[in-house]
């Protein structure tokens, strides 16, 4: 049975697809640091884990 990672590794073979994932998750990351629950972006905050102490 398939589950969703196997589903999303095969679209994100697709470089359209990709290209779309890509940007909704460094326009996510932008919205995150304008809202303050990031500190700054870079590759660690793109996934989520740069988050301000207080929110830990």
């Amino acid at each position: 049975m398939r589950n969703f990672d196997d589903d999303l590794v095969e679209e994100l073979k697709n470089p359209e697809s990709a290209a779309y994932f890509a940007n909704a998750q460094a326009e996510s990351a932008r919205e995150l640091l304008e809202c303050g629950v990031i500190t700054e972006l870079n590759e660690t905050s793109l996934n989520n884990k740069t988050v301000r102490s207080e929110l830990r």
